[in-house]
């Protein structure tokens, strides 16, 4: 094969399989009167297909889609024009998959599709080289993005800060869970005791009386406990504390005050711990936030992803709530789930409360999973993950 021709597909993952896995000369796209006209996306492919090493020229023919004659004629025209052609099958909508079956009926052209269940191509008609596919093929988390013509900006954790606090996620997660009916009033106090001064200034000290007033007016007290487990954790230095007068310490660094000043960072850490520590993920990020359209940050739309893992090809996407799960949250990571990855991806909401019925039959409608309290409570977090990211699970 050295001209592969495409069904354009709204899922970015499905148009670029094949190229990856068969490295063509030329990659056609038959395509719909807008994607034809748009030429920021033709050269979000050609970009990604450059990130990935590949030289394939990338070729955008319009054609009506939803009409038998009009794809029979484009791919009469087209396999008249190019040399050595294939047909994937795999995206596409049934009108155009039965359109490409009668042409087929009269050219013997090689014909191959994705399955989705075990992760591999499959020979339907004439495509011998099927046969030699490599069965290692993986994406990075930016490569997911990349497909679909976004890209990522800089995250709130950087890697250095993560690798310097690895074996201490755990016990964040463990102290935060022991404390978390409090948990968001501890947040506030720390926020209230180390704000940055008058002109923006941030240090790692912090300093405050035993009782402060929180940003609704209500008085947030200290919690000797929690602090104490927190600086026996590393968290925090030097502290210092007079019940009923003041607390004194230092943050151990700007990471950690970041961690302490946000209410789901301990969550998010925790799963993405599990996740690195299980070895099932090729790439892993953790607060990973998405430009939609690769603009300039100033105009772009961007989304934040809690906690991102690709296993061989397959995307998972996680939501983190350290608070109880609504449905809008749920169809707000389907969105993601689908414009990321589409039907190749998984996702799941993952929360420290127990879910109601109602937002877990949602999550079921969307071909979601959520990932309880109950699930976290009775070690079942990692078992949960290795069937979401299941090469063979069906959504």
């Amino acid at each position: 094969m050295k001209t592969l021709l495409e069904i354009f597909d709204d899922r970015p993952m499905e148009n670029v399989l094949a190229t990856d896995t068969f490295c063509p000369e030329t990659t056609v796209f038959l395509c719909a009167d807008a994607v034809a006209a748009d030429k920021a996306l033709h050269d979000s492919y050609r970009r990604y297909f450059l990130r990935r090493g590949l030289s394939t020229k990338v070729v955008f023919i319009k054609t009506d889609l939803m009409a038998v004659g009009p794809v029979i004629n484009t791919l009469r025209r087209v396999t008249s024009e190019y040399e050595d052609c294939a047909l994937d099958i795999t995206g596409g909508s049934d009108a155009v998959l039965f359109a490409c079956g009668l042409f087929c009926a009269e050219e013997p052209l090689p014909v191959f599709t994705f399955s989705r269940r075990s992760s591999r191509f499959y020979n339907i008609r004439n495509a011998d080289f099927i046969e030699q596919q490599p069965d290692d093929l993986t994406y990075s988390v930016s490569d997911v993005f990349l497909m679909a013509g976004a890209e990522i900006q800089e995250g709130r954790d950087q890697a250095d800060a993560l690798l310097s606090h690895l074996d201490q996620f755990s016990g964040f997660y463990d102290i935060c869970d022991d404390f978390r009916r409090g948990w968001t009033d501890a947040v506030s106090y720390f926020q209230q005791i180390s704000a940055p001064d008058k002109y923006g200034n941030v240090t790692m000290e912090a300093s405050g009386e035993w009782q402060v007033r929180g940003p609704q007016g209500h008085r947030l007290t200290a919690n000797p406990a929690l602090l104490t487990r927190l600086a026996d954790l590393g968290f925090l230095l030097d502290l210092e504390m007079e019940e009923g007068r003041f607390v004194r310490f230092r943050f151990f660094d700007a990471a950690v005050r970041f961690w302490l000043r946000d209410v789901g960072s301990f969550l998010e850490l925790y799963v993405w711990d599990v996740c690195r520590r299980s070895g099932l993920f090729g790439d892993l990020r953790v607060s990973t936030v998405v430009n939609w359209d690769g603009l300039p940050p100033r105009d772009a739309v961007t989304n934040e992803i809690d906690v991102m893992a690709v296993r061989g090809i397959k995307p998972l996407l996680l939501s983190c709530k350290a608070c109880p799960v609504k449905t809008e949250a749920v169809n707000e990571l389907a969105v993601l789930r689908d414009r990321f990855g589409g039907q190749m991806a998984a996702a799941a909401v993952i929360t420290t409360y127990p879910c109601r019925a109602v937002t877990r039959r949602r999550a079921m409608e969307l071909g979601m999973d959520i990932i309880d309290r109950t699930d976290l409570s009775e070690g079942r977090l990692l078992t949960r993950l290795k069937a979401l990211s299941s090469v063979s699970q069906r959504r």
